[in-house]
């Protein structure tokens, strides 16, 4: 079987790891990287394009689709997060006279206006298959679409988060690695004014920090595998996810014990049945909480690595990779 796989294609993209899960599923992979289309040179135009969803390279990008789809006949298009995709162009996928199966997959919030889904809400039933990771999108499209949708879970690149061999000579390092949110700086902002060291490593912080909390700050984002060798060299990672976006887990859930660190995470019961709390990762409700318990642990490094090493294998027996969440949703399309 041929897929036309239409995803970011970058270092560290997770689109990226679930096409390589679809060819380690044995399939027949033509890409179509839409990062280039994403994000104009032209500052104006980017504004325009993100605002109002029109711009030369939208249209770009949906020659190029009608382009491959010509040239290669695929059997399947898999569209990872298809903001940009036209009506028009799926309209005219679907007259063919075999027509390829269309999946939409997405991991953001749909009803969050940042994420731009107003293209994609245009055309739910232009599409064969919706995959969603988030639980309320799941019963929205439901109510929006008579569709498949299929509720799948985040996953991790187990050939890019993987354990280090230097994790007996590292002590107390405690990171979080991610954008600003309210919410995020709500509990980290405890930490920092107790003089935790937390090295932060993300976009916006420079612009919400105090001048008091700009030491914390390392960098202003990393990606692919400068984000997965930090990993590695960390004994504690703070795995916080968004509420802006709705979810019940992150990346970060996953990543961070793959690469055999500690991983710290606000409690609910989807992190309660995935991991044994204060066995194989650490949980809390409140900052108080997670300041004590990123106190005990700083003070347990013995403690602290035997948590890591029993999330590591614990995240192993769960087959939580995107080459394994990728199977399991290849099986439920039959």
């Amino acid at each position: 079987m041929m897929i036309l796989y239409i995803g970011k294609l970058g270092d560290g993209q997770t689109s990226y790891s679930r096409m390589i899960g679809l060819k380690k599923n044995g399939y027949n992979i033509k890409t179509i990287d839409t990062t280039y289309y994403l994000y104009p040179n032209n500052p104006l135009m980017r504004k325009i394009q993100n605002r109002f969803y029109y711009g030369g390279r939208i249209n770009s990008l949906n020659r190029e689709i009608l382009k491959n789809v010509k040239k290669y006949n695929p059997d399947m298009i898999w569209i990872d997060k298809g903001n940009l995709i036209q009506k028009e162009t799926l309209y005219e996928i679907r007259s063919k006279r075999k027509p390829p199966t269309i999946i939409h997959y997405n991991t953001d919030d749909i009803k969050h206006k940042n994420h731009g889904f107003k293209k994609y809400l245009e055309s739910l039933d232009l599409y064969d298959v919706h995959i969603t990771t988030n639980r309320f999108n799941y019963e929205e499209l439901k109510s929006l679409t008579s569709k498949k949708i299929i509720l799948s879970e985040i996953g991790y690149d187990s050939e890019l988060f993987y354990p280090g061999s230097t994790k007996s000579t590292i002590i107390n390092r405690v990171i979080f690695v991610g954008h600003y949110e309210r919410e995020y700086y709500k509990y980290l902002k405890n930490l920092m004014n107790n003089e935790i060291d937390i090295e932060l490593y993300g976009s916006g912080w420079n612009l919400k920090l105090p001048l008091s909390k700009r030491k914390y700050l390392r960098s202003y984002g990393l990606w692919g595998r400068r984000y997965a060798n930090l990993l590695r060299n960390s004994n504690i990672g703070i795995g916080l996810y968004s509420a802006l976006n709705r979810n019940h887990t992150s990346g970060r859930i996953f990543e961070i014990p793959a690469c055999n660190t500690m991983l710290v995470a606000k409690r609910n019961n989807i992190l309660e049945n995935l991991y044994k709390e204060d066995v194989e990762a650490i949980f809390f409700d409140c900052n108080k909480e997670l300041f004590d318990k990123i106190v005990f642990y700083k003070k347990n490094h013995t403690l602290c690595n035997q948590i890591a090493e029993k999330g590591y294998l614990r995240l192993q027996n769960n087959k939580c990779s995107w080459v394994d969440r990728i199977t399991d949703i290849l099986k439920e399309l039959g």
